[in-house]
């Protein structure tokens, strides 16, 4: 979903033609509703990494009626966005057309601004396509990503027969391809129940999408609860042995931790983040070696003393053989993992998993001690 400035070609949602001011279907303006930023409280903290605002304005968002009302949500949206450092991006769609602003740092006026540009469209809805964009500029990302998908959930019949497979296929893609949490947050414009379903089943597709109606974001109230669903969490009550420049204790300076938030008693890598130490895989294998037997006690036993933390055990491989196989063997190892925690007494909803192959090697596939280290695991926490 990577998009240029409103006047310059766009880039990963690229378009094969683009939309001109000048030929855009007029539309009445309506006023958004007044919004403050939501303060974040001491208890709370901003959770996302990144928030992606997708915005359908295909020809089936009638132009004069529900296109302003949609329209004037989005800025009301950002006018109540939290101040944080977090990236954010906003794409508009219909048809073959894309227009936007591209991933950068949180700039409130900036991007109320490309909000205020933003007019109808026209054309189909290409969901698939549009996710699909979404995917590659998402593959291999860590961190955590809120994408929040206005839309009447009404895509392209006749290009895609039944919509609903290819575009939640899509989604899930989207999220399987990203290296770190991705949340979609589905805002249905309009009272179409099949659009309403669609819509609805995307935000299954991982454990931490929610659903609204237009009519749920209709007042004040409505818009700062549903943002703090997309961009806040509470703390975790988790103890942290802080030191300086080292918020959370883990031994690695803060300007070096790829994975800030450990928990007291997690062990981490030379990149901060939280790993099964010092346990590597054999080639080819994903059965656990009974020397890591002690690890696996003392990550149980963090996970125990923190009942509401939850986590993705991510499972790695080295380069050798090809794509499917390392996918599906670093899945296996993964699933080895959360098996030996359950075992060890840890709620299995605690734990998710996920096969990342070779993504992100931390030694060197050219010699078999860098393979080594690649075939590993990692804790990421959601």
């Amino acid at each position: 979903m990577k998009f240029a400035s409103l006047s310059q070609p766009l880039g990963l949602l690229a378009a094969v033609s683009l939309f001109a001011v000048g030929c855009a279907t007029r539309a009445p303006y309506q006023t958004p509703i007044p919004m403050q930023p939501i303060k974040v409280g001491s208890d709370e903290q901003i959770a996302i990494d990144r928030v992606i605002l997708v915005f359908d304005s295909s020809g089936s968002i009638n132009a004069r009626e529900i296109f302003p009302a949609d329209k004037a949500w989005v800025e009301s949206f950002v006018a109540a966005m939290p101040d944080g450092q977090f990236e954010t991006e906003l794409a508009a769609f219909g048809g073959a057309k894309r227009r936007g602003k591209g991933p950068s740092k949180f700039d409130r006026a900036e991007l109320a601004a490309v909000a205020n540009e933003i007019k109808p469209m026209g054309g189909g809805s290409p969901f698939p396509d549009v996710l699909a964009g979404g995917e590659r500029q998402l593959k291999g990302k860590r961190g955590r990503t809120a994408i929040v998908f206005v839309s009447d959930g009404i895509p392209d019949r006749a290009k895609w027969g039944d919509p609903a497979n290819p575009t939640v296929a899509a989604a899930k893609d989207l999220a399987e391809g990203s290296q770190g949490q991705v949340c979609f947050h589905t805002v249905l414009s309009g009272a179409d129940p099949a659009g309403a379903a669609l819509l609805k089943e995307i935000t299954t597709v991982t454990e931490c999408g929610t659903f609204r109606t237009s009519a749920d974001l209709s007042t004040a109230a409505g818009i700062e609860a549903f943002e703090r669903a997309v961009f806040l969490s509470a703390k975790p009550k988790v103890q942290m042995a802080a030191g300086p420049g080292d918020e959370d204790g883990d031994g690695v300076l803060d300007p070096n931790d790829e994975c800030p938030g450990t928990p007291r008693g997690a062990k981490v890598g030379k990149t901060g983040c939280w790993t099964l130490q010092g346990v590597n895989f054999a080639s080819s294998s994903f059965a656990i070696p009974a020397s890591a037997k002690a690890e696996i006690v003392s990550i149980a036993k963090v996970m125990k003393e923190n009942p509401t933390l939850k986590i993705r055990v991510d499972g790695f491989t080295d380069s050798t053989g090809s794509a499917a196989y390392n996918a599906r063997l670093s899945q296996q190892r993964a699933d080895s993992v959360k098996a030996a925690l359950v075992a060890e007494g840890v709620p299995t909803e605690q734990l998710s998993t996920q096969g990342n192959g070779p993504a992100d090697p931390i030694g060197d596939n050219s010699t078999v001690a860098g393979r080594a280290e690649n075939r590993r695991i990692e804790f990421t926490i959601l």
